[in-house]
């Protein structure tokens, strides 16, 4: 491979299986050059594409990044491990949302009873037996089987994941390394050391970092005091520290929760990014992007993920899903792919519309609009003089048996 290709390539971000460009006889063929890159381009962006490669690219995020201090036992099995609780999400949301009720998603119902309810709750002795007499008619499966219920269900290690992050109680700036901490030192002119409990420096935080107790904090920074530091984010005191001359290493206890947090926040962000993945994936070109937007509605993914994937050319109610995603604030730009699921890995097959694109080549009318278009059919038809059309349809047939003697005689 010539010098400027493999240039090329490290600059592109190309990993070894994305590509392989040919050999070029010269470093001046830019042109097979060219061809080469957008065909690799082409290649790692429908790679992008898969649904299943973004699963696969945040557990190895979770192994490479989040668990990167751990021992090789815990590198090697935790990801098996969260992929488990991935698919069992992905299923609790499948048994929660059947599929005979997020298929007409959007779709105005003659009645509020989903097919779910009445599968439930007709002909169930269970029912009959305990709430018989009841009004069942405001039940909701979906509510009944909620995130409270599901998540009171799981191992201690697996309800971690819906928690969501938190700054520890209580940092101790002691904890950090002995040079950052000088001793013995000096308050109010008293000398003192730092070594002992009385004299920590320490900071009591809210769960999202606020200051709510500071204590010797001075034995840091003479001109920071503790009732200055009450209300401030834990980050604008690290700040104020820096400010001040006080040098803060990467290992300090102030930035190491400051970090954790922040690593915490991502792995949550990219797990429930991942479950709504599979939930897509799972249930197929009609029902898995439908599911998907019902989950990204509750627990704060982009809607535009399900939307994209969501383009089944073949889907009676394509319509109301659209007006459903953009009800729900979306956007009438945003490009999507045709039959994603129908392309089975080659994704150089998709085409792109954007929605308001889609919208329009679906379009179909309302029963409001049938009911308006017959009314004006009525009107037109009651406005029809019979006798005249009589008439004339005789008068038609007498010219036309004219014309046909008028032939013969020639």
């Amino acid at each position: 491979m010539g010098f400027i290709a493999d240039k090329m390539k490290k600059v592109l971000g190309f990993e070894e299986e994305d590509f392989e460009l040919e050999k070029l006889e010269s470093e001046e063929n830019y042109e097979d050059l060219y061809k080469a890159i957008s065909n690799a381009k082409r290649i790692k962006e429908d790679k992008s594409i898969s649904l299943n490669d973004k699963v696969n690219n945040i557990t190895r995020w979770y192994k490479d990044e989040y668990l990167k201090e751990k021992d090789d036992f815990v590198r090697y099995y935790s990801p098996f491990k969260l992929r488990d609780f991935i698919e069992k999400v992905a299923v609790w949301y499948e048994l929660r949302y059947p599929n005979h009720d997020v298929l007409e998603l959007g779709v105005k119902r003659k009645s509020n009873l989903s097919d779910t309810n009445r599968i439930l709750l007709e002909d169930n002795e269970y029912v009959d037996l305990f709430f018989s007499g009841l009004d069942m008619k405001d039940f909701e499966w979906s509510k009944f089987y909620n995130t409270h219920a599901f998540v009171r269900g799981l191992d201690e290690d697996e309800k971690k994941f819906f928690e969501k992050p938190r700054y520890p109680k209580t940092i101790c700036w002691n904890n950090a390394t002995i040079d950052e901490m000088p001793f013995p030192t000096y308050l109010d002119g008293e000398r003192i050391d730092t070594r002992e409990t009385s004299y920590k420096s320490e900071l009591s935080l809210s769960k999202n970092g606020k200051v709510i107790d500071s204590k010797n904090m001075r034995l840091i920074c003479n001109n920071i005091s503790d009732r200055k530091l009450i209300g401030m984010h834990i980050v604008d005191v690290i700040n104020l520290l820096h400010e001040n001359g006080i040098r803060i290493s990467s290992n300090n206890s102030f930035v190491k929760a400051v970090q954790q947090y922040e690593l915490e926040k991502e792995m949550r962000e990219k797990l429930f990014d991942a479950i709504m993945y599979r939930i897509i994936e799972r249930g197929g070109e009609r029902v898995g992007p439908k599911r998907g937007l019902i989950f990204a509605k509750e627990f704060g993914r982009d809607i535009d993920v399900p939307m994209k994937y969501g383009m089944d050319l073949s889907d009676p109610y394509l319509e109301d899903f659209i007006n459903e995603y953009l009800k729900s604030g979306g956007n009438k730009n945003l490009e999507c792919l045709l039959n994603y699921f129908i392309c089975k890995g080659d994704y150089s097959r998709i085409k792109r519309r954007t929605v308001s694109e889609m919208l329009s080549s679906s379009r179909r009318y309302t029963e409001e609009e049938k009911e308006l278009a017959q009314k004006l059919v009525d009107l037109l038809a009651s406005q029809i003089d019979y006798d005249v059309i009589r008439k004339e349809d005789a008068k038609k047939l007498r010219l036309e048996k004219q014309l046909r003697k008028s032939k013969i005689k020639k």
